[in-house]
């Protein structure tokens, strides 16, 4: 069976059961290089320096304006 790796990865940092940056975190220790965009809306200088650390490329802000959506997504595809 053929597997598809996914071209890009977009994680809320605020999730049930297992927070974005504990994902990244994950997924990249498995090896995985797909850009991860963070959405969040704790825009602090913490989290941003915690996101990058995590694995993250880059971040969306809350509220999320479409426009940023597609200019940051198309960055990476």
């Amino acid at each position: 069976m053929a597997t598809q790796a996914p071209d890009l990865l977009v994680f809320d940092i605020d999730m049930p059961v297992m927070d974005g940056l504990t994902l990244a975190k994950n997924v990249r220790s498995v090896g995985c290089e797909t850009p991860i965009i963070f959405i969040t809306g704790n825009a602090g200088k913490d989290m941003v320096v915690k996101a990058l650390m995590a694995g993250g490329n880059d971040f969306i802000l809350k509220p999320i304006n479409p426009q940023n959506v597609v200019e940051r997504i198309t960055r990476f595809v």
